[in-house]
């Protein structure tokens, strides 16, 4: 069995290998805007999730291929920041491995680009075809961050997200962490960056939802045993303790 994971037809069943890094990637078209989606697991867990929008200046006619570029792009940038050397990267457009591995000419300036940026990458990258419709989920979700990308990132940010994702990082402040606002994404998400002391320990995200109104989610730390530490430190800051932070 090879080195990594292999997607069987419309089944769900997996063959695990040794391959500790997946990256799922999607692009998308909405109207006339393209985001890119990207879902990036290790030992089959999710560690980060990207996406954006692809500037209008890159697209160049090509639509949503332009958004499949850029989310392998966003990956190897990924792998080349964390020291990732290997990486097993999954996609459903064919393009996307035959202009990196050599077998499509690359006629357009994205598609040059591209296959060259792949090539001096440094990075060995094992290339996985998954069908379309096939109800992977990693792959859906791959999609769907590419939607959520294609939407303009110019909207007014909520009043109450961005409060609260402010009021949060000043209460971790309070309790000797480090907390920087990364962004406020599509109108109903917020990413902070954490650290103790020099320690960087990831990413906590702050979701604007219309059922539950706003939400933690701790899916992108780093170390896991403070899952529990953030979300005692999030309910202490929202049942009380943030009304001393309005004084």
């Amino acid at each position: 069995m090879d080195a990594h994971r292999y997607y069987s037809g419309n089944s769900n069943l997996w063959f695990l290998g040794l391959m500790e890094y997946h990256i799922y990637v999607d692009g998308s078209k909405l109207k006339d805007s393209v985001g890119y989606g990207v879902v990036i697991l290790k030992d089959g867990e999710v560690i980060e999730e990207l996406y954006g929008t692809v500037p209008d200046e890159l697209v160049q006619g090509t639509e949503q291929i332009a958004g499949e570029i850029f989310a392998v792009k966003k990956a190897i940038e990924w792998c080349q920041r964390n020291g990732i050397d290997e990486v097993s990267i999954f996609y459903d457009y064919n393009g996307i491995e035959k202009w990196a591995i050599g077998d499509w000419k690359t006629n357009l300036p994205l598609t040059r680009e591209y296959a060259e940026f792949v090539r001096k990458s440094g990075i060995k990258i094992n290339w996985n075809k998954v069908d379309s419709h096939t109800k992977n989920i990693w792959n859906d979700r791959a999609d769907q961050l590419a939607k959520m990308g294609s939407i303009s990132l110019e909207k007014p940010i909520p009043t109450d997200l961005q409060r609260e994702a402010e009021g949060f990082i000043k209460f971790l402040q309070l309790n000797n962490y480090k907390a920087n606002l990364k962004g406020i994404y599509n109108s109903s998400s917020a990413k902070i960056q954490v650290f103790k002391e020099e320690t960087d320990l990831g990413h906590i995200n702050i979701y604007l939802t219309k059922k539950e109104g706003i939400i933690l989610r701790l899916h992108e730390l780093k170390d896991k045993s403070y899952e529990s530490i953030f979300d005692s430190l999030w309910k202490d800051y929202l049942y009380g303790e943030k009304q001393l932070l309005l004084f």
